[in-house]
């Protein structure tokens, strides 16, 4: 491998890598709402008066909803690593199969957030090499 290749095998692992962090950050708020909620719901309608039981369901189950997306998201991490690691281990590591590994890297992913994410680290100029950002996480919940 070259220079270049090797810049462009560390940027897919770099998105691999920011993926599991940003997993890691969603697993967390996660876990805190659910307990939250479980929390909420066991205490009953005497501590509570004011919040239905309902929001705690809908609470819960948004909560619950997160450990799909997250076993999807480490899913296609896993893929990615192992497509790095077989073309690594290629004797054929030119230009056209690079561009071939980061086209599958990418075909892995299948939520708008992982995608965008690989844009931007991958786009990236390689003078600045991609740093995770704890505030990239826009907050809102994709359907899939």
């Amino acid at each position: 491998m070259n220079e270049k290749t090797d810049t462009d095998v560390g940027r897919i692992l770099a998105v691999l890598a920011a993926q599991i962090d940003e997993a890691l950050r969603e697993a967390d708020a996660s876990v805190n709402d659910l307990t939250r909620a479980f929390s909420d719901a066991s205490a009953g309608p005497i501590a509570q008066p004011k919040r239905p039981a309902r929001m705690n369901l809908l609470e819960a189950i948004k909560a619950l909803q997160f450990f799909d997306r997250l076993s999807q998201r480490l899913r296609h991490v896993h893929q990615g690593i192992a497509l790095t690691a077989d073309y690594m281990q290629s004797a054929d590591s030119g230009a056209a199969q690079l561009q071939a590994l980061r086209d599958r890297v990418h075909a892995c992913f299948s939520m708008e957030t992982e995608r965008a994410l690989f844009e931007r680290i991958v786009a990236a100029p390689p003078s600045q090499p991609h740093r995770p950002d704890a505030g990239e996480d826009s907050g809102t919940v994709e359907l899939f």
